[in-house]
């Protein structure tokens, strides 16, 4: 049916869109992370493609600036997927780099051991410096947002895994938090991702189903798809067979 043929040509350009890799980054470089700045002469149509640096980021915990929650961008925007559950009171500590297989440890409310909500540096301190140099940084207005106007955001990609961070408005310079994770499960670059259980993510919903009883299945985003929502707020995203994997406040309309 063309409204499903429609569908599936949105996720695969949500997926494409997010391992666009800009140019090769650099491996001499030492500088830590720094946000995109408007003007800062590295800015090239509305998108910054990351140098190389190389942070001897802190491994401690890293925290929401907030832990209220005040500090997290507003989700006042209408989104496409379910607000993601609070962090709960009991957290699974993750560890502070990736494992001996080079996956990423995730899970629905954080990166390694940056939960969501950390401050855009912050986090960056220490994820940039455990997972390696990204491929590439889109900084763009937020999309799928009914907000006036919508809220500020830099995606950060290694190839088929991106971090989003969001401003809590439409202005370049205002502070921004890591909203959520991304994976991409048919892109073949970058860094695979493993769940907290230390499984590799399921790419079927019959597997979901059986692994995780508790989960809870849902209609997608889009007419026919369907998605699969942990306990924890890991949700897998697809059609037939999952496509994406994600965490946090994210849309995927574009």
């Amino acid at each position: 049916m063309n409204w499903r043929r429609t569908c599936r040509a949105r996720l695969g350009a949500v997926v494409g869109a997010l391992s666009l890799v800009v140019g090769l980054v650099s491996a001499c470089t030492t500088q830590p992370y720094e946000p995109p700045v408007p003007g800062s002469g590295r800015w090239s149509n509305n998108t910054q493609t990351t140098g190389a640096p190389n942070p001897t980021g802190t491994t401690n915990p890293t925290q929401p600036t907030d832990p209220t929650g005040s500090a997290t961008p507003s989700r006042s925007g209408a989104r496409n997927n379910p607000e993601p559950p609070a962090t709960p009171s009991v957290m699974t500590p993750l560890p502070t780099k990736m494992d001996a297989q080079g996956r990423v440890p995730v899970n629905g409310y954080s990166v390694l051991n940056v939960l969501l909500g950390t401050e855009e540096g912050a986090a960056m301190s220490v994820l940039q410096f455990a997972i390696g140099n990204p491929l590439d940084t889109i900084s763009r207005e937020a999309r799928c947002s009914a907000a006036v106007p919508p809220p500020y955001q830099v995606i950060v990609t290694w190839g088929g895994f991106s971090l989003t961070f969001e401003a809590a408005d439409s202005n370049p310079d205002s502070p921004r938090t890591l909203v959520a994770w991304t994976y991409g499960v048919s892109v073949d670059t970058g860094p695979e991702i493993v769940l907290e259980d230390g499984s590799a993510p399921a790419t079927s919903f019959d597997d979901l189903k059986l692994r995780y009883p508790e989960g809870v299945i849902t209609a997608g985003m889009w007419p026919g798809s369907k998605m699969f929502v942990l306990p924890d707020g890991t949700s897998y995203l697809g059609y037939d067979a999952v496509e994406v994997v994600f965490a946090g406040n994210l849309a995927f309309c574009d």
